[in-house]
């Protein structure tokens, strides 16, 4: 604990004297990430425990060494809170529900993803300039794909919209050069009910 600072179950701020190339294991009843707590910070890997159930805004921006294959029992990650990171892949569990704006955005390194069927809501650019994704599996409880969702996903090539999908924003595969495959798991009457942004893709 003295590597922390820890405020009613939020982690405040890591204070530990080693920051490059640190594995850091979060405290037992942590229950939050608090914003920017590892901005910069080119620690190597981190340990969640189990009362972890939020990452907050920019908690782990531009942490570029950083190799962790998703907490444990997260339900929300915060905005821009893996932005600029360089995994090269992330593996999210069933529980998460809510993906902040940019939440990965510009993390070049991603080359697949898979989002839980738990998931329900994804904030605008949260897989933005993700230059090397190529596939990405969708939650089927999904109601919006937001504004520049996949926007310059270079690499992207296909994507299946799930059915439960009711709107496309703007730009949400703009500059997606690769991207010759859209299919839709409904009907092609549902598809046309979709509210589509006219810049969508």
């Amino acid at each position: 604990m003295n590597d922390f600072i820890v405020e009613n179950g939020v982690l405040i701020k890591y204070i530990g004297k080693e920051t490059i190339g640190v594995d850091v294991k979060i405290p037992d009843g942590v229950v939050k990430i608090g914003n920017g707590c590892f901005r910069g910070m080119q620690i190597k890997c981190v340990r969640f425990p189990d009362s972890v159930t939020e990452i907050g805004e920019e908690a782990f921006y531009n942490c570029w060494n950083i190799a962790k294959d998703g907490p444990v029992k997260v339900k929300t990650i915060g905005k821009s809170a893996f932005e600029a990171c360089g995994f090269p892949a992330f593996v999210m569990n069933d529980g998460v529900v809510n993906i902040g704006e940019s939440a990965f955005a510009q993390c070049p390194r991603i080359t697949k993803l898979k989002l839980p069927n738990s998931v329900e809501t994804i904030g605008d650019g949260a897989f933005k300039f993700c230059e090397r994704l190529e596939a990405i599996d969708l939650s089927k409880r999904l109601i919006k794909i937001p504004d520049e969702c996949f926007c310059g996903c270079l690499a992207l090539k296909k994507i299946e919209i799930p059915k439960t999908v009711k709107e496309i924003g703007s730009r949400a595969f703009a500059f997606c050069a690769s991207l010759k495959n859209i299919s839709f798991e409904g009907t092609e009457e549902e598809w046309d009910n979709i509210e589509k942004a006219d810049d969508w893709n």
